[in-house]
């Protein structure tokens, strides 16, 4: 049992140390080293009156702090505080970021800082693209789904359509029959034609009537 749970208790750290490590890993990918410092032989430092708002006291007081590096020619003037010493950090630290933009062009801090900002801003891209699809696809089957719900499923037995009547055949007798009612239609219609044909063409006519001599004579004897 002992064994048991010791290799139980073994393999959790075994994990644990395996997700620290990765942890470590990314973290290390993320890490950008700081600009190591400028060499202070390098640097022509001055303090300079400044200006903008603030009031009279900044305007009358040495605070500006201007630096140059000799090997290159960078200046750098620095005055967004008040103090001295604040001043003079900040223009150490962008000058130092400029002489590294100069010197390592391609693998300079500034140069990381924005590529982590643009790969940054393409992953927030991609993950809005991706909700957006995740969207339309709920909002298709919510459709679908609503469509085949509306349309009535039915369930019973489909209702017999009635059989169409189809007309009769007529027969022999029947044709035999019809066609003398064609022909008496036709005769009567001739007849009907010549009565009015006579109508038209009769006209009033006198009739004389001449009587012949009666010969009573007795035939000749043989």
């Amino acid at each position: 049992m002992r064994a048991i749970l010791n290799n139980i208790f073994f393999s959790i750290g075994r994990l644990r140390t395996f997700s620290q490590s990765a942890i470590q890993l990314k973290k290390k990918k993320r890490y950008i080293p700081p600009i190591p410092p400028l060499d202070e032989n390098e640097l022509i430092e001055q303090f300079v009156r400044g200006s903008g708002p603030g009031g009279q006291a900044v305007n009358k007081t040495n605070n500006a702090v201007s630096l140059i590096h000799k090997p290159t020619g960078i200046r750098v003037q620095a005055h967004t505080h008040r103090s001295r010493e604040a001043n003079r950090n900040q223009a150490r630290r962008v000058l130092a970021e400029r002489v590294d933009y100069r010197l390592n062009r391609g693998n300079s801090k500034i140069e990381k800082m924005w590529e982590r900002e643009r790969k940054r801003k393409l992953d927030k891209v991609k993950k809005q693209i991706k909700k957006q699809k995740e969207l339309e696809e709920k909002l298709l089957k919510a459709t679908t789904t609503t469509t085949t719900a509306a349309t009535p499923t039915s369930t019973t037995a489909p209702i017999p359509t009635p059989p169409t009547p189809t007309p009769p055949t007529p027969s022999i007798q029947n044709k035999q029959t019809s066609k003398p009612k064609t022909k008496t239609k036709t005769k009567t219609k001739t007849k009907t034609k010549a009565k009015t044909r006579a109508k038209t063409t009769t006209t009033p006519t006198t009739t004389t009537t001449t009587a012949l001599p009666v010969n009573r004579s007795t035939p000749p004897s043989p």
